[in-house]
Parts: C-alpha cells; structure tokens; sequence
C-alpha cells in the first residue's frame, strides 16, 4: 500500500499546474477548427474529441442547451484514456449522453459499449444525464457493455457526482475501485439482458474487487445517491470470492425498487460501514454472502420489502450478528417482521440460509428445535 501512496504522490505532481478548460457544444461545435484555448467560441462538437485534444489536468465543459433553450444530445460512447490523469468532465444546462442515437441495427460493431470509460487516475465527471446504453442481446463478450460510467480495473480517485443514468445495463461500474467518492447521482430503471447477476447488469452501482480487494469507497458518505427500478441489486459491493474491502461507507443512499436485493455484500471482509440508508419496496432489503464480520449495518431505515425476506444472509453468517441487525443496531424496521431465534439470541439457519421475514408463516417454517419465532413490531 505504501507503493501506491507513493504513486499517488508521482501522479499529482505530473498534473499539469496550468490546466486549460476545453468546450464542447453539440449545435455549433467543429472537431476539426475546435480549439484548447479556454474560450467557448471555438468549442468542440463531440466530447471524444475534445478529450482527445485535452491533456491531463484539463477540464471538459459540455454544453447542454442549444441557442433556442434546446436540449442537446451526444450520441457518443467515448473513453478517458490511461493518459489523461486528472480530468474533468463537467455539464452546464443539462446535456444528454444518449446511447439510443448510436444503436442503428443489431449488429455487435453497432452496440454502444458504456457511455463513458474511465481508465485514468483521479478523473471527475459531474452533472451530466447518461442514458439508453442498453445491449438487449448477449454479446458473448469478456468485458463490461452498457455501462452509463464504466471505470477500469486499477483506476483510482474517480469522483461522480450529480449525474443520472437511466435505461442501461449498469449504473455505475468499478473495478477494483480506490479511493473514489461516489455523491448526488441518480441511478435509475437499469435492466439486465439476462437473468440479472455480476455479469449480466441490472445492478444499478457494482464495485467489484476483483482478486485484489478495494480500499476506501464512499458511496454516498457526502451526499446520498438515488437508485431505484433495478432488475438485480441496487447497490453490490463484493464478487463472491472472499477479498479484503478496509475502510470502505455505503451511506445516506436511498434504494428502491430492485427486483432482487437493494444492497448485496458478497463475500468481503474488512471494516464497512453500511448506516443512514433507506430501503423502500425492494424485493428484500439487504443480502449478506459470507462472514464480514467487521461489516457495520446500523442506523439504516427499513420501510419494507415486498418480497417474504427483509433481510437474508447466507448460513454462515453469525445469527448473534444478525440479531444485532433487527434488534441492537439503531436500524429502523417501520413494518412488522418476524425471525426464528434461539435461546442464545440468534437467529437460526433454514437450510442455506437465514432471514429476517415480512411473513409470520415464513418465519414458523424457519424455527426448528430449540427456536421460537419472535415477531418485532415498530
């Protein structure tokens, strides 16, 4: 970890001081006479090339509103190269990156990938509306497709904030995510293009630590995200394989309508701090994977789920900490549930799993020898 600090320290020092701002404006820009000047009379017209032009350090300013209060579109799907440490990308007015205008036939040369690819450090992109990168078939590809952001594996210092993805894949994607800050944005009906899982999409915000870990992510510690209408999770921190995530919030966001899970922590471990959430007409509101014994879930908001599990943990997740979940940790449950416990104050395992119930009969199907449902009302 040292080695990286220490790179850290390289990477801001080889910033560029005398950074310019770079336009770009859809309705009047020209790639070929736009310049890197700092002046917005000779703005680019595509994002991509202006990031092209632009140099590590600089900022983008995209123009959303054309000369008659027009809304103006990017039809693009652009990337932020290795070599563009430190950029900003900005939105004024509202402007659209729209995935739609690029999909003219079903080709796979023709689907967008993600709308904005990230592969260098310490990039910012705020208050811009991402939408339509949508793939509706499987593109039998091994990479990330319809991501509204998509940040590669090793980047680290991204910051989003105040921008609204809608109609994708994936919101939000990381891999192997450092130190990034996630605040403001809203992240909305995102679909998968099949079954809804890791790999698939559906998942409105997915930090995916890869074999490596992930290290002090704040998804909402600032300000909270938005994410609703999700066919998979919401929010899922974690890929099933046990890695360390230290020093890591998921707080004030507000999750709802997922399909599946609002939030899933797959098999991390390491300190986590998962408070101050609000969790409406999920599927189920939280799902554990694991043992994240250091994992702090407290002082969330509970509003209900739709589905018969407000809470479900695997097997192995301690039934004395799963307790603490519904009773001890300052969360609020403002609907009835249910759980079958032991003398111990643990809730029990029902085969693979153990739950948190929204039904009373569920919860009876839970309790075996020994235990006895008790039933919680707010």
């Amino acid at each position: 970890m040292k080695i990286f600090y220490f790179a850290a320290l390289i990477l801001c020092l080889s910033i560029r001081l005398n950074a310019a701002v770079v336009y770009v404006n859809s309705e009047i820009g020209n790639d070929l006479k736009g310049k890197v000047d700092n002046s917005a009379k000779n703005p680019f017209k595509t994002i991509q090339q202006a990031i092209n032009y632009s140099s590590g350090g600089d900022k983008i300013v995209i123009e959303g509103q054309g000369k008659n209060s027009n809304q103006l579109f990017y039809p693009e799907s652009v990337i932020i190269g290795h070599d563009k440490n430190g950029l900003s990308i900005l939105g004024t007015h509202s402007p659209v990156i729209d995935g739609s205008f690029l999909r003219k036939n079903d080709s796979i040369a023709r689907f967008p990938k993600n709308a904005i690819s990230i592969l260098a450090y310490q990039v910012s992109v705020s208050d811009l509306t991402i939408k339509n990168f949508l793939n509706i078939v499987d593109l039998n590809l091994n990479e990330i497709v319809g991501a509204g952001i998509y940040c590669a594996f090793g980047t680290s210092k991204i910051s989003i904030e105040k921008v609204n993805v809608q109609n994708c894949n994936w919101g939000i994607y990381f891999d192997g995510p450092l130190f990034c800050d996630l605040n403001k944005n809203m992240i909305e009906e995102i679909r998968s293009y099949k079954n809804s899982n890791e790999i698939t999409g559906g998942i409105g915000i997915m930090l995916n630590p890869k074999d490596i870990g992930m290290e002090q992510n704040m998804i909402g510690v600032s300000a909270g995200n938005v994410i609703k209408s999700t066919d998979g999770y919401g929010i899922c921190f974690g890929n099933n394989k046990q890695v360390t995530v230290d020093n890591s919030k998921i707080r004030n966001n507000q999750i709802s309508g997922s399909k599946t899970a609002g939030l899933a922590l797959l098999g991390i471990s390491g300190i986590v701090d998962i408070s101050k959430n609000t969790f409406t007409n999920n599927n189920s509101s939280i799902f554990v994977k694991g043992q994240p014994l250091d994992a702090w879930i407290g002082e969330n908001t509970f509003k209900g789920a739709t589905g018969v599990n407000e809470v479900e943990t695997s097997s192995d997740y301690e039934g004395a900490m799963l307790y603490d979940i519904w009773r001890n940790n300052e969360n609020q449950f403002e609907k009835e549930t249910y759980a079958a416990v032991n003398i111990k104050m643990e809730i029990v395992a029902n085969k693979s799993a153990k739950y948190i119930r929204t039904q009373l009969i569920k919860a009876k199907e839970d309790a075996s020898k020994g235990a006895k449902v008790v039933t919680f009302t707010p």
